[in-house]
Formats: C-alpha cells, sequence, structure tokens
C-alpha cells in the first residue's frame, strides 16, 4: 500500500503532497485524489536517480527531466513511465 502525507483531501482538488511507494521510491509535487498529477519530483534511492517533471496519475507523463546518479540527463517527454 501507498503512504500518503497530505495537506488536505478535498475530493479531487489539486494540493502539493508527498507519497512513498512501495519500492521506496519518494515524490513530492502536486496531488490529485492520492495521485501524483502535475508538476513533481521523484526520488529513486535505491538508484540515485532523480525526476523533475509532468505527471499523470502516478507516472511520469509529459515534459520532464531525468537526472541519472552519474550526471547523464535526459531532457524531453516521457509518456507512462
Amino acid at each position: 500500500m501507498e503512504d500518503a502525507d497530505l495537506d488536505r483531501l478535498d475530493g479531487g482538488e489539486v494540493f502539493e503532497g508527498t507519497k512513498t511507494f512501495p519500492n521506496g521510491t519518494l515524490y513530492f509535487g502536486e496531488m490529485r485524489s492520492g495521485r501524483a498529477n502535475g508538476k513533481g519530483i521523484l526520488n529513486f534511492p535505491v538508484t540515485g536517480d532523480k525526476y523533475f517533471g509532468d505527471f499523470v496519475d502516478d507516472r511520469m507523463n509529459g515534459k520532464g527531466t531525468m537526472t541519472y546518479r552519474n550526471g547523464v540527463k535526459y531532457e524531453g517527454d516521457f509518456r507512462d513511465d
């Protein structure tokens, strides 16, 4: 089960929050209905990678930047990642 620390829970309105996924991945950013929706940051503690960009229903979807632990960056479009 996912753990969400929410600023407020108002039936589908956008708010800022944090979420920890079962695999330890951490999200901070805009949320709607308890899911990552809008702009946010996703930290992958196991790999050390970080994503900043758009989310739709807990998935990287839209414009974003993935920064890998080794410093390599990918900037562009993400689809259901």
